[in-house]
């Protein structure tokens, strides 16, 4: 089982539909009930919920994972494919 290289080709899929999941994620921070945010910029409504772009998080995400995946705090198999 080559998980790397699975999570690899499943990610380059994901790749192609994040302008529209960060287009939902648009939209979705302009119909807040109860504030006026959605005349702000994008950045600014984020900001203001707490919230942080698709690919920041993406980044942030493969972080904390090699960082388990190096300190053995995540149970993967590793295989050698060289």
């Amino acid at each position: 089982m080559r998980l790397f290289s699975v999570k690899c080709e499943y990610l380059s899929l994901l790749v192609s539909s994040d302008s529209s999941v960060e287009g939902v994620q648009r939209r979705a921070t302009k119909l807040v009930q109860g504030t006026y945010i959605g005349a702000w910029k994008y950045n600014k409504r984020l900001q203001y919920l707490g919230l942080s772009r698709l690919d920041k998080r993406r980044v942030r995400s493969d972080s904390v994972e090699t960082f388990e995946i190096i300190n053995g705090m995540n149970m993967i198999l590793i295989v050698n494919t060289f």
